[in-house]
């Protein structure tokens, strides 16, 4: 089977696609995978390090930006429709799956002009702009939390989870966690990108940890904007750390960490879960539909995590992490209820989904 995967914007719509395409080359090398995204520089160093080949779209977002944007985003889209069809034209796939992101609509929507099966995944509990838009043009919809069955046709739906990287699926099986012989692991995240407010508030907190003589260590993610000044303040306050604008070895720092503190976003959830992380959530207050905070609470309505507004962070951080850093009973019980939060692999299901759709009368 040859499988067109779009997918680009943000690492969280990137890592599903890679799961998903590993998935299928595992069954057989004659699989083929090929992703259209967009021209970013970390999307296609991701890509070719893991092997797969990318071709990009013009076109910028839809949702969330100012009037001109919008109107220069919309008008760039007969342009990246033209582009989605000539790939299409050149890679002749039998079945094309889109996982959100600014390059999902041009390419299902030639897909569905040149009959060719589609299909897409929605990984927030709220579906984003672009997949309710599509989920009419699309074949099947695999959809990562139950809440977001209800903005689609009932038939066309399957819940799969979402799609992680395999190597995590072992840190989750062999996870210890809360080792007394070593110190306290922090790892926080902002996305691929960073987050800056979670930046400047775990930065301000340096000097308390200090000066509380607790052994906490740190791994910051921080996004390539904000590395210089927070790599700059952690050397400052003499605090264990390790500080990185993009972390590449996931499985190696999900296995260190005690908590995280990340937002919400739907790979970041997923990870989460397969790893079996105690976290804190700080959903990003700006994302569509407030998606975030509703993914944040599939996870804090059953005791898998504790969520922190964004607005309430400096305020409230402090206190959360010397509670959790005293009462490993508390991490233990997230741990425990992470584990009845998973789910059989979902990478596989859509694969057997995806080949099911390039069976006519599947």
């Amino acid at each position: 089977m040859k499988l067109i995967i779009a997918a680009g914007g943000t690492g969280g719509h990137l890592f599903p696609g890679i799961a998903i395409a590993k998935a299928l080359k595992k069954r057989s090398a004659e699989h083929q995978v090929s992703f259209i995204g967009l021209d970013r520089e970390l999307e296609k160093d991701i890509l070719k390090r893991e092997g797969f080949s990318h071709q990009a779209l013009e076109i910028g977002r839809i949702k969330g930006e100012g009037l001109k944007q919008r109107f220069t985003t919309f008008m760039s889209l007969p342009k990246a429709y033209r582009q989605a069809a000539a790939l299409l034209e050149e890679h002749q796939p039998d079945v094309v799956l889109g996982i959100g992101g600014y390059s999902s609509g041009p390419v299902i929507l030639a897909a569905m002009m040149k009959r060719i099966p589609r299909a897409i995944l929605e990984p927030n509990a709220i579906p984003g702009f672009t997949n309710r838009m599509l989920g009419p043009f699309s074949n099947r919809i695999f959809v990562s939390f139950p809440e977001a069955s209800r903005f689609f046709s009932k038939k066309k739906v399957k819940w799969t989870g979402t799609p992680v990287r395999h190597e995590l699926t072992q840190v989750g099986i062999n996870r210890i966690t809360a080792l007394n012989q070593r110190s306290f692991t922090i790892l926080v995240l902002g996305g691929s990108q960073g987050a800056t407010a979670i930046n400047k508030a775990v930065v301000a907190l340096l000097p308390a940890i200090k000066e509380s003589g607790h052994m906490i260590r740190f791994i910051h993610q921080t996004g390539e904007r904000d590395y210089e000044w927070v790599r700059s303040a952690y050397r400052t306050s003499g605090i264990a750390h390790e500080v990185t604008a993009f972390l590449r070895d996931m499985p190696v720092v999900y296995k260190q960490a005690d908590l995280t503190i990340t937002r919400a976003g739907a790979s970041t959830i997923a990870e989460l879960i397969e790893t079996k992380t105690p976290a804190i959530l700080v959903p990003y207050p700006f994302a569509a539909d407030d998606h975030q905070k509703a993914n944040a609470m599939s996870l804090v309505r059953t005791g898998a995590a504790e969520m922190i507004l964004n607005n309430e962070l400096e305020k409230n951080l402090a206190e959360r992490i010397f509670y959790y850093e005293g009462n490993r009973d508390a991490l233990e019980k997230m741990t425990q209820s992470l584990k009845q939060l998973g789910k059989n692999p979902a990478s596989e299901a859509i694969v057997e989904e995806c080949l099911k759709l390039n069976v006519p009368n599947a």
